[in-house]
């Protein structure tokens, strides 16, 4: 396989030339630093050149609140989470965690022309039948936790927490009600 690859400012375009995969799709990850990683699918064609476009989002500063007592974290760009007491635990043991929690968010616009840009991944789900079918959106954050010694955190298993997310006045109309 043959990558080409060409900078831009918000991230690059991949050229993959004599690409051949296990199946028709294949996830391609991009790693920047101070930016979230960002996923493609590419629907290989075989012995074509296959093309990706992947733009990276910088993180903002992270929000903190205490593990032990929960907290109420706003996103830049709309939206809030609230992340209820004793539910975060380390990602990599699944150990309760009981200190400051940095939460790195962002909010992404479903109504911004490079919506689909932006993504960290792409709009495809499993229906009831295990079947793929197209989401749609009206609303995403891109979030990441993470313990006061930069490990990486996580909501403890069966434990939720409330997000709450900004619906552009041009998706409204459309919206379900929650």
């Amino acid at each position: 396989m043959e990558l080409t690859h060409q900078n831009t400012k918000w991230g690059g375009f991949f050229q993959f030339a004599e690409m051949n995969t296990a199946k028709n799709a294949t996830i391609v990850k991009a790693e920047k630093a101070g930016s979230y990683d960002a996923y493609r699918t590419i629907y290989v064609q075989s012995n074509e050149d296959n093309f990706v476009k992947i733009m990276m989002l910088e993180k903002p500063t992270g929000n903190t609140f205490s593990a032990s007592s929960g907290g109420i974290v706003t996103i830049p760009g709309g939206g809030q989470i609230e992340f209820p007491a004793n539910a975060i635990v380390e990602a990599s043991n699944s150990q309760s965690y009981s200190g400051m929690v940095s939460v790195v968010a962002k909010n992404i616009d479903p109504s911004s022309d490079d919506f689909t840009d932006q993504m960290p991944g792409d709009l495809r789900g499993l229906n009831n039948l295990g079947a793929e079918q197209a989401l749609s959106s009206f609303g995403m954050q891109v979030v990441e936790l993470f313990g006061s010694g930069g490990q990486k955190l996580q909501l403890g298993n069966s434990l939720k927490a409330t997000i709450s997310l900004p619906i552009p006045n041009s998706l409204t109309a459309s919206a379900p009600n929650e």
